[in-house]
C-alpha cells in the first residue's frame, strides 16, 4: 500500500472507528431472529487454516448446518437467537451491508467448541475458519457496490473487521471486554491491510430477518413465552425491536445487584434437587427476568455459567431453578431444567409434565416469580432475581 493510499485508508478507518464506538453499547443488545432458512454460501474444497490445508467436514444442529461444505442458516423459530449482528458496528455503513456476513460467522463462533470436538480440530482453527469466512463475505459485499469509492470503503471495512476478529474475536466472545482495544485496532490495522485468505464463497441470497434488542447487557437473551410474535411484539416484554431503522424500547426491570428475595426463603419443594446450601459467586449476576405462560427468560449482567462449572458458553451444565409465590406468601419451587450461558430462555414443558413433583398449574397460579442458576453440585449460584405476573 503506497503512502497516499495508506493515509486515505487511515482517515476512513478513524471515521468508521468513531461511528462504531458510538454505537457499541446499543449494539451489544442486538439479536437477529431469522424468519426463514437461508443458504449463506459454500466453503471451498480446500481451505488453508493455521498453515494446514483442510477439508471442511459436515456439521448440523438446530441453528445451522454445513453439508457438503454448503452452509444453511435455519429459521430461529422459538429458539434463543445465536446471532448478534455486526459485533462492533451498525448493520450498514452507507450502502455496505454488514449484517448478512455475521450469520455464518456467529453460528460457527457460538458452537466452536462443539464443532471442534466433532471435527477433531483445535478450537482456534475453527475460530480462524469463521473469521476468514466473515472477511470473505464482507469482501463479496464490497465488490457488489456500484461506485468505486464504495467498493474501496467496503474493502477497508472488510480488512478492518477481519483484523479485529482475528486479533480480538476470541477475547470478545469470551469476555465482551475488548471494545476499547478493538476500536484502537480499527486505526492501527489501516497501516497494513493483509490479504484475507479465501475459504468461503458467499451466496447472493438475502436473509429474511428481524433485529430485536435484549433488555440489557452483552449476553442478554431473548424473552420467554414460547417465541416471538412476527408482528413485532416480544412475549414477556424483555425485548424491543428495530423495524426499518426505527427502534422501539420496551421497559425492562431495573438492574439486579444482589438477591431480590432472601435466598433462605426459597423452599426447594420440587425438581428433585436441594440447592439450599449454594453460595453466591461474586461477578455471576443475572437480571431482567421475564416469565410467560410457556417459558421464561433472563439476561446475563456479569459472568456466566462458566463461573459455576460449565466448560463453555454452550455447555448446559447448570440448573435453572424457578420459584413461585403463592397466596400464602411462601416461595416454593426448584430445578425445572438445565441451562447454559448462551441459552437464557427456558420453556416450561418439564413443569407441565409434572417433572420432579412440580404442580402442573404452578406457573399459572403464581403471584410472583423468582429465579436463580445453581451449579450442578449445588455449591455455587448466581444472584436471585424476581418479577411479577
Amino acid at each position: 500500500m503506497n503512502p497516499a493510499t495508506a493515509i486515505k485508508v487511515g482517515k476512513t478507518a478513524i471515521k468508521v472507528a468513531k461511528k462504531m464506538k458510538e454505537l457499541y453499547d446499543i449494539d451489544q443488545r442486538k439479536r437477529v431472529v431469522f424468519n426463514k432458512d437461508f443458504f449463506s454460501g459454500t466453503f471451498r474444497e480446500k481451505v488453508m487454516i493455521n498453515g494446514q490445508e483442510r477439508v471442511v467436514p459436515d456439521f448440523r444442529n438446530d441453528d445451522f448446518q454445513i453439508i457438503d461444505r454448503r452452509v444453511t442458516i435455519f429459521a430461529t423459530g422459538d429458539r434463543d437467537p445465536f446471532c448478534d449482528a455486526s459485533s462492533f458496528s451498525p448493520e450498514k455503513i452507507l450502502t455496505i451491508d454488514l449484517m448478512r456476513a455475521s450469520a455464518t460467522h456467529d453460528a460457527i463462533y457460538q458452537y466452536q467448541e462443539d464443532i471442534a470436538k466433532a471435527w477433531g480440530w483445535p478450537v482456534e482453527d475453527v475460530r480462524e475458519l469463521a473469521d476468514h469466512a466473515h472477511g470473505n463475505e464482507l469482501q463479496h459485499e464490497a465488490r457488489k457496490q456500484s461506485s468505486a469509492p464504495m467498493r474501496i470503503l467496503g474493502e477497508v471495512v472488510a480488512h478492518v473487521a477481519h483484523f479485529c476478529t482475528r486479533t480480538f474475536g476470541g477475547i470478545y466472545h469470551r469476555t465482551h471486554a475488548g471494545r476499547n482495544a478493538v476500536v484502537a485496532a480499527l486505526v492501527l490495522c489501516a497501516a497494513g491491510c493483509a490479504e484475507i485468505p479465501q475459504v468461503f464463497d458467499p451466496s447472493d441470497e438475502r436473509p429474511d430477518y428481524e433485529i430485536h434488542f435484549t433488555a440489557s447487557g452483552p449476553s442478554a437473551a431473548g424473552a420467554a413465552g414460547g417465541g416471538r410474535d412476527r408482528a413485532g411484539a416480544s412475549i414477556g416484554g424483555a425485548l424491543a425491536e428495530q423495524d426499518s431503522g426505527r427502534a422501539t424500547e420496551i421497559s425492562a426491570p431495573a438492574k439486579t445487584t444482589a438477591d431480590a428475595v432472601e435466598f433462605s426463603l426459597l423452599q426447594w419443594a420440587w425438581g428433585g434437587f436441594d440447592g439450599a446450601g449454594a453460595r453466591p459467586v461474586d461477578g455471576c449476576r443475572i437480571g431482567g427476568l421475564s416469565v410467560g405462560s410457556h417459558g421464561m427468560g433472563c439476561a446475563w449482567e456479569a459472568g456466566g455459567c462458566e463461573m459455576l462449572g460449565a466448560s463453555s458458553r454452550s455447555d448446559a451444565a447448570c440448573l435453572a431453578c424457578l420459584f413461585v409465590r403463592g397466596a400464602d406468601g411462601a416461595w416454593r419451587g426448584g430445578k425445572f431444567d438445565w441451562i447454559s450461558t448462551s441459552r437464557t430462555t427456558r420453556d416450561f414443558k418439564n413443569i407441565g409434565a409434572g417433572y420432579g413433583g412440580w404442580p402442573k398449574d404452578a406457573v399459572g397460579t403464581a403471584r410472583e416469580f423468582a429465579f436463580v442458576i445453581v451449579s450442578e453440585d449445588g455449591r455455587r449460584r448466581s444472584n436471585v432475581i424476581t418479577c411479577g405476573r
